[in-house]
């Protein structure tokens, strides 16, 4: 434990009081069992930045598939993904369709196609097809799922 700063880092900045020592190459830290105030502070605090970095994926994805995207403009998963395309959005946005080809972008069978992570997967399919679309963007890590 000597060598690992990391873990010494960690109960230093739990917020309780911890006393450290060294003896023959093993770290001793103690601290107190009781939830102090400045500990609960410190917990609240990292729950907060915790459910801020979940959140983040979902309202500034860097890449989105849309599951469904159409061909049709017209249609909801071709408007869905026409406007994505239009609404100036900096990172890729990838269709989900069974059509090689979907509004002039290339479009994958299977999200778990797609090239690099999907952080935002868009579901625009029709509601009987829906208990099954959730389950594909598991594979690639989409972080964030819409429908």
């Amino acid at each position: 434990m000597p060598d690992n700063h990391r873990m010494l880092t960690v109960f230093r900045e739990s917020g309780f009081p911890i006393s450290v020592g060294s003896s023959y190459g093993v770290m001793r830290v103690t601290f107190p069992t009781q939830l102090t105030e400045e500990a609960r502070e410190r917990f609240e605090r990292r729950e907060q930045i915790s459910a801020v970095a979940a959140l983040k994926r979902f309202f500034e994805p860097r890449s989105i598939a849309v599951v469904g995207a159409s061909r049709r403009r017209g249609s909801i998963g071709g408007e869905v993904f026409h406007n994505l395309l239009q609404s100036g959005f900096p990172g890729p946005v990838h269709p989900i369709s069974p059509h090689p080809v979907v509004q002039s972008v290339l479009a994958y069978p299977d999200v778990r196609l797609v090239p690099g992570p999907v952080d935002l997967a868009v579901i625009v399919v029709p509601a009987s097809a829906v208990v099954d679309k959730p389950r594909a963007p598991a594979p690639r890590r989409a972080w964030a799922r819409w429908s």
